[in-house]
């Protein structure tokens, strides 16, 4: 029996097809992204040499031949360009000096990325170098059958300075909420005046700020930074006193650090406007903090001018303090599993959300008290379709009898009270599967053997919420079904949606079939 309408379906598809083929060309390979990585400078006259250090980067990564990296420096007096591996064999230089302002560095064969240290300069500012001045150096990377890639950067000419700290290694020991005070102290060194400067803290999240200075930064409470536009003599000894308090909702007992790092104006300048620097903080509400002397006769410091040269630092290793906090006494949280309830047909589909729930009081951070970790046993009539992301297969050895084992681990860093982590599991429900049962457990006190186990939270002050029950229903077909933890409902048999070509051909061998049977169709 002939089928015109079927014909020309199956017709119209292939030419769907022929004509998707004909428009779609063969995609080529794409050529390969270069890349060079290297920050501006700032340099300083009568303090030595500067590594120029460029990385360059590939995707995908690279094994390359007759490479050449070319260095070109201009917009800058009594400063020169040299090979950085000075006193080396002549295997060891792949560099050749073609003039004060022009470097060529090459090598027969080299991975990219990797193999670049060889290929390294130094920058040296002559005594008379005048400060203040700013230029450019532009370094090229060229290889055989890649494209050549560029990158220009701005080399500053800057008068340098040496700051230096005071004591290190102080220790405190404090309870959750308790305060105290921490004295910074700053010295000019190198016989300059200093026209301004900042300090960078870091400090853990449960040590906050109890209060603020307008000339300080502050992220989610914790002081970031503070910048002092003040003339800094050299010989003086000046001092700040910065407020800390721990937090009333941190964990003890614990031991963290403090660290404080001083940077000259212009060098802070600098990181401040440096791209992906991060979030510096807003600017705080009280009044201003000053460097004050140590010294009778000098009162008062004079405020820096706004003409003032551009200073860098020297001498970095001196530029550093460091304190330790004892955080004492006893104080942690309550983490309670939290199980589901779900129903289905047989053979559907259920979304079964499970997690943990952090009772308070004390907010815990995965970095310094471990994971939250949590064991979700699944029973085997009810297999899992689709695993949540930040879990993955358990260790089979630990699995409950009629269960397979998953490991989720809560992907945030801070774990605050009163919040909870979920995860939704997509299982499979089993014909004559009736009720299957698995758990939740919070906090497992057996090994996963991941190697990470050891730095699970374990310091749970309720173990008694510790198991939650997992309940997955099989239901009557047509009566629909219920699920998760807090109510999401379980999906059915999934409908698939079939487009473009699939959708023709299939609709050609549903009329073919229908024809041949005589039955009647209905959607």
């Amino acid at each position: 029996m002939r089928h015109p309408l079927a014909r020309r379906l199956l017709a119209g598809a292939a030419a769907i097809a022929a004509a998707c083929a004909l428009a779609t060309p063969a995609r080529a390979a794409a050529p390969p992204s270069l890349d060079i990585i290297l920050d501006d400078m700032t340099i300083a006259a009568l303090h030595g040499d500067y590594v120029v250090d460029p990385h360059v980067s590939a995707l995908p990564q690279l094994n390359v031949s007759n490479a050449k990296l070319t260095y070109e420096l201009s917009g800058l007096t009594g400063v020169s360009l040299s090979d950085d591996f000075r006193n080396a064999g002549p295997l060891e230089q792949p560099c050749t000096v073609e003039s004060r302002t022009k470097l060529v560095c090459g090598q027969e064969s080299m991975l990219v990325p990797g193999d670049d240290d060889y290929m390294q300069a130094r920058l040296t500012p002559a005594a008379t170098a005048p400060t203040g001045q700013s230029g450019t150096l532009k370094v090229t990377f060229e290889a055989d059958n890649v494209p050549a890639v560029t990158k220009s950067v701005t080399v500053e000419v800057d008068e340098g300075v040496d700051l230096a700290t005071g004591s290190r290694g102080r220790q405190v020991y404090v309870k959750p909420g308790a305060s105290w005070d921490e004295t910074l102290e700053l010295t000019s060194i190198s016989g300059n005046v200093v026209h301004g400067a900042s300090v960078s803290i870091s400090a853990p999240r449960h040590v906050a700020a109890p209060k603020q200075f307008s000339n300080c930064r502050y992220l989610d409470g914790s002081l970031q930074s503070c910048s002092f536009d003040q003339d800094l003599r050299p010989g003086i000894k000046y001092r700040i006193v910065l407020p800390f308090r721990v937090r009333p909702d941190a964990f003890a007992p614990g031991l963290t650090d403090l660290t404080f790092l001083w940077y000259t104006a212009a060098e802070w300048d600098n990181i401040q406007n440096s791209p992906g620097s991060g979030n510096h903080g807003e600017a705080g509400t009280g009044g201003k903090l000053t460097l004050e002397p140590l010294t009778a006769a000098l009162t008062r410091t004079k405020t820096a001018t706004l003409t003032r040269t551009k200073q860098i630092d020297v001498d970095r290793s001196n530029n550093f303090q460091q304190m330790w906090v004892n955080v004492t006494g006893k104080h942690s949280a309550d983490i309670e599993a939290l199980g589901a309830t779900a129903s289905g047909p047989a053979g559907g589909t259920a979304t079964v959300k499970i997690g943990l729930r952090n009772n308070g009081p004390v907010t815990l951070d995965s970095e310094r008290n471990g994971w939250e970790v949590a064991y979700v046993s699944i029973p085997l009539s009810t297999p899992v379709v689709t695993i949540p992301k930040d879990c993955a297969n358990g260790n089979p050895y630990l699995a409950k009898p009629g269960t397979k084992l998953y490991v989720c681990k809560n992907p945030a860093q801070y774990f605050f009270p009163k919040t909870a982590v979920t995860w939704s599991f997509e299982v499979k429900v089993g014909t004559g599967a009736a009720t299957a049962t698995g758990r939740v457990e919070a906090n497992p006190n057996d090994c996963d053997l991941d190697d990470d186990c050891s730095r699970y939270f374990d310091y749970d002050t309720d173990p008694s919420n510790n198991l939650a029950p997992i309940v997955i229903t099989e239901v009557t077909a047509g009566t629909g079904g219920t699920g998760g933890g807090d109510g999401l409902a379980i999906t059915g048999p999934r409908t698939a949606l079939v487009a473009g070509v699939g959708a023709l051909l299939v609709a050609a061998g549903a009329l073919l079939l229908i024809r041949r049977r005589r039955t009647r169709f209905e959607a």
